[in-house]
């Protein structure tokens, strides 16, 4: 049995929080930069809203953050100390 089957993957809990991202020609998107900082206060909520007016890439940010957390979790499940090195990327 793998580390990463079902029955071990709910004893490990991890999160992941994305606090940079950088998007090189994707779609529509030449270059873009974005920072997502971590909340001022203790209490309150690590969120961030995006908003614009229809057609100018906010679907393919989230489009791109989707493949990084596929590509994270396809290379954790092969290699579970990859983990660790995407954290300072």
């Amino acid at each position: 049995m793998s580390k990463f089957s079902s029955k071990n993957s709910r004893k490990r809990n991890f999160s992941v929080k994305l606090r940079k991202l950088s998007i090189q020609n994707y779609k529509g998107i030449d270059s873009l930069e974005l920072d997502f900082p971590p909340p001022d206060m203790p209490d309150d909520p690590d969120i961030l809203i995006m908003g614009s007016e229809n057609g100018l890439g906010k679907t393919s940010v989230l489009e791109c953050c989707s493949l990084l957390l596929f590509a994270l979790s396809q290379s954790c499940r092969e290699n579970p100390e990859n983990l660790i090195n995407f954290r300072y990327i």
